[in-house]
């Protein structure tokens, strides 16, 4: 039988409620200030990083259009590091709240980087992201090539390397950079190392498509990429074999299938060559439907890696669709526990296709 507690024991468990509560709102912290950049004005997208005490990372986020920034957390906040390109301020918050900081990069020593990229064919390499890194190939700052092929970079940590295009060409730049100097990378001297798909890509009314993103993808990974030019020609320059290529405009709306390992001539048209639908249906050796089969648009002869995306999964009456490249030649379906993979020719347009599994 439950017990009333005495007067004693309630003014303890009061106490101790009060003294957990306290506890509780002494952990809520505040802090909040305004960034201003290299010209000593407000600065919107600098990146603050909100360290607890231990120094871990607490949360992270940019300052607004005011270069305002503002945080509440539950945990004590030890420190504020605030990055503008490559220059980190350290704001230590002995007492975990504050109000009115100020974080002035005009005011912080660093030096600079400048210069620019050459492509293996010689051409500007123009909207190419570089990441300039530590000597623990960790990440300072990322950048990207403007419409010369040129950057620019402010930093107050020394720079390792520079990675070009770390999800394509990933080509290493070695420094070390630690004080003010050009910086021109030129990939001639290794074009030996790529192959270029030359070409012309057209829209679905035969216009140049002027300006759209060129994508190749290679072992389920983008390997390379390029801008369209305004009279429709192309080259893309890569390292890696290219399975596909993808003309996207805002989203992909034509590509063609490979493979490619050695420079080629390669015209896009969305009349030829845009993404189609691919419907069928998935039954196993039973004749039963099969739901949650995956379904892998293909150009290889081997069932693709577990790390692979498929391309649809199966409904509950084990019916896809799916969109995809016009030339690729396979379907690969698999569902786990219904044993191996199966292959099937892609269907003809406007077909749809069975699989069983067996």
């Amino acid at each position: 039988m439950l017990q009333s507690p005495t007067m004693p024991h309630r003014r303890l468990l009061s106490s101790l409620l009060a003294a957990a509560l306290l506890g509780s709102a002494a952990v809520a912290q505040h802090a909040s200030g305004f960034a201003y950049g290299f010209d000593d004005k407000p600065c919107r997208g600098v990146t603050v990083k909100v360290l607890n005490k231990a120094g871990g990372m607490a949360t992270e986020f940019l300052t607004d259009e005011n270069g305002a920034f503002a945080v509440d957390l539950d945990v004590e906040i030890g420190a504020l590091v605030l990055q503008n390109e490559g220059v980190s301020l350290h704001l230590p918050l002995p007492k975990g709240s504050a109000t009115g900081l100020e974080a002035r990069f005009a005011r912080e020593r660093f030096f600079t980087v400048r210069g620019h990229v050459v492509d293996p064919g010689g051409a500007p390499a123009i909207g190419y992201d570089l990441l300039f890194r530590d000597e623990h190939s960790k990440s300072i700052v990322g950048l990207t090539t403007d419409e010369r092929g040129a950057f620019f970079l402010r930093s107050n940590v020394d720079v390792h390397d520079v990675l070009v295009d770390p999800c394509g060409w990933q080509h290493v730049e070695a420094g070390p950079f630690t004080k003010d100097r050009g910086l021109a990378i030129d990939l001639r001297p290794v074009a030996n190392e790529y192959f270029c798909l030359r070409g012309h890509a057209f829209d679905d009314q035969d216009r140049p498509a002027a300006n759209w993103r060129l994508q190749a993808r290679g072992n389920e990974e983008r390997v390379a990429w390029t801008r369209v030019a305004a009279d429709g020609s192309f080259a893309l320059w890569s390292r890696r074999p290219i399975d596909q290529i993808e003309a996207w405009d805002g989203v992909p709306l034509m590509g063609r299938a490979g493979p490619w390992q050695a420079s080629a001539k390669v015209d896009l048209r969305e009349r030829d060559h845009a993404f189609v639908l691919v419907t069928g249906r998935v039954f196993d050796a039973k004749g039963r439907v099969v739901a949650g089969a995956y379904v892998y648009p293909s150009i290889a002869r081997v069932p693709p890696s577990g790390l692979a995306s498929p391309g649809a999964t199966t409904d509950k009456d084990g019916r896809f669709i799916l969109r995809t490249l016009r030339d690729v030649p396979l379907l690969w379906v698999a569902k786990p526990g219904h044993g191996v993979a199966i292959s099937v020719d892609m269907p003809a347009p406007g077909k749809s296709v069975e699989v069983r599994l067996k």
